[in-house]
């Protein structure tokens, strides 16, 4: 009999192995197609920014919330988005990588991804929605963009210092242009203050961690791992409470079905453009600054859905948010190409 050689595989291997062509060289994932293109990073992580937005907006059309405890909906969303994920890594044959999870990385994901939670909405509560989101998106991209400036001793590109000022104009012109919650500064309790600086540093530890996993996990893995390990830490606070699940069956069905888009789209494929861009990043400012534009996308879906009124100061403040992604996409494409 004539030896096979060594190169030569069976059909059935070589159809396996087409699904494992997402690994590199070094036995490392290689990310989707679409982040592999000039400026892909860029793209995803916008897109991540904007899906994010329509969580709220979403929200916004739920008929009665009244009854639904609004940690409990988080808690919801983040099982939806990681089962979802992980679902879908099993229905196209993904295989694991190597023999050990990012132990590390995927816990301090997840822990931050609760704390973060759990953080938000009390500066909901205490502070206000403007405030909170306009502290947690930008100061959010500045810790990260300085951590990692430290981190490599490289100070950030000039694109994505110009980009990352420029947007936090914007948001503040989007978010306080009329007014906003800004009363609420003088009155800030320090509770709400506690609660609103550890939402804006868990995030920041959030998305550092979505990219140490990114470098041993296919994305799909890494997103739906991560939010399944915070869900798990959430549901666990519940018990350790004594709170009850069973107020999310006094939503109707439409309540519902909105609820399944907030999970599975809005934060589980959220996550996973997330991770994907940002990973592949040049440095972490370019990778975390598109997601400056969430305010802008919530006021304009705001606008189109709810029909609610933008103000001269909000278009302007979106339109400035959306100017500044463009020296960070041709930055992105010059490195890419």
């Amino acid at each position: 009999m004539t030896p096979v050689p060594k190169d030569r595989r069976a059909p059935c291997t070589r159809r396996f192995s087409s699904r494992k062509t997402a690994t590199s060289r070094s036995g490392r994932w290689q990310l989707p197609p679409i982040a592999a293109v000039p400026g892909g990073d860029i793209i995803l992580v916008s897109l991540a920014a904007l899906l994010w937005s329509t969580v709220g907006i979403a929200n916004g059309l739920m008929s009665d919330l009244a009854g639904v405890d609004a940690a409990l909906c988080a808690l919801a969303r983040t099982a939806l988005g990681g089962i979802s994920l992980l679902l879908i890594a099993k229905l196209l044959s993904i295989p694991w990588q190597g023999t050990q999870l990012p132990w590390q990385s995927l816990g301090l994901f997840a822990a931050a991804s609760a704390v973060f939670q759990t953080c938000f909405f009390v500066a909901f509560a205490k502070v206000g929605v403007t405030v909170t989101v306009a502290v947690t998106v930008c100061g959010s991209v500045i810790l990260v963009a300085a951590g990692g400036a430290i981190w490599n001793r490289k100070t950030p590109a000039l694109a994505a210092s110009v980009a990352i000022v420029a947007a936090i104009i914007g948001v503040m012109l989007t978010l306080f242009g009329e007014g906003g919650d800004v009363g609420m500064l003088a009155s800030m309790s320090r509770t709400g203050v506690v609660a609103l600086l550890s939402s804006t540093v868990m995030f920041a530890v959030v998305c550092a961690a979505a990219g140490m996993m990114a470098r041993d996990l296919h994305p799909l893995h890494a997103a739906g791992l991560g939010l399944s390990a915070a869900a798990g830490l959430l549901l666990l606070s519940f018990v350790v409470q004594g709170r009850g699940l069973g107020s999310l069956t006094l939503l109707a069905s439409l309540d519902l079905a909105i609820l399944v888009y907030t999970g599975v789209v809005g934060t589980g494929l959220a996550y996973l453009a997330f991770v994907s861009g940002f990973h592949r990043s040049r440095s972490a400012a370019v990778g975390i600054a598109p997601t400056l534009i969430e305010p802008c996308t919530a006021a304009l879906l705001a606008a189109l859905i709810l029909h609610e009124r933008l103000a001269p100061m909000e278009a302007a403040g979106c339109v400035l948010m959306t100017a500044a992604m463009v020296p960070l996409y041709l930055c992105s494409r010059q490195v890419s190409s």
